[in-house]
């Protein structure tokens, strides 16, 4: 099996703007039949914008779910990182 190639930066841009205009459907958190199906169609949907942007790899709906994924727990963490960092060197409160 051969490696995948990482996601470029633009590869990134791309998706985090393709997710914006859906996210009220793929941030849902109901797991309902309803939902479920039309959070497959919008990745779907994503998927196939995605693949027929000029300038990225062929990538299948796992590793764009995948990648979404990383990026929104690696924002979670930086601004938890920044608010613990506020919070330790300019307050007069202890950190927990």
């Amino acid at each position: 099996m051969a490696k995948r190639r990482n996601f470029s930066e633009y590869e990134k841009q791309v998706l985090l703007e393709l997710v914006n205009g859906r996210k009220d459907i793929i941030e849902d958190k109901r797991n309902d039949g309803r939902m479920i199906s039309k959070k497959e169609s919008a990745w779907e949907d994503l998927r196939k914008d995605f693949n027929a942007r000029h300038g990225v790899h062929e990538r299948e709906v796992g590793s764009l779910k995948n990648l979404w994924k990383n990026l929104k727990n690696k924002t979670k963490k930086a601004v938890a990182d920044d608010r613990y960092f506020h919070l330790v060197y300019f307050s007069t409160e202890q950190p927990i």
